[in-house]
């Protein structure tokens, strides 16, 4: 919108005039269109990644629109199923230090002509 008032600025520009204001008016609004496709072409690439990364974790982005904050849901779905994963390697691990120790318990009613036989040596 502001680029558009500049442009309706310079429609009073004379061209026998060599006004300072209206050249350098004339430089900024072709720098700033410039400045704007490169952020289009940024944005269209951002939402195309977002897009790509939404099909990797199998969300249904092909269906819905691609939205910029659509990356953020995406995030909170990893960090879930991270979170979800951390969890169960902690219950394995905890399984595998529990399943270690009885391995080394011996039962009461068990013959100790084993633990003799260390002490004698």
């Amino acid at each position: 919108m502001g680029l558009e008032k500049v442009r309706l600025v310079l429609q009073y520009d004379e061209p026998d005039t060599r006004v300072k204001f209206f050249f350098s008016k004339k430089l900024f609004l072709r720098e700033a269109d410039e400045e704007i496709n490169r952020i289009k072409s940024d944005e269209r690439k951002a939402l195309s990644l977002v897009k790509e990364v939404a099909e990797y974790f199998h969300v249904d982005a092909v269906k819905e629109e691609v939205h910029p904050f659509r990356i953020l849901m995406i995030v909170r779905y990893f960090q879930n199923v991270l979170d979800h994963a951390c969890k169960e390697v902690r219950k394995m691990q905890e399984r595998t230090m529990v399943g270690s120790a009885r391995s080394f318990m011996i039962s009461a009613t068990a013959s100790l002509t084993v633990l003799y036989r260390y002490n004698v040596r």
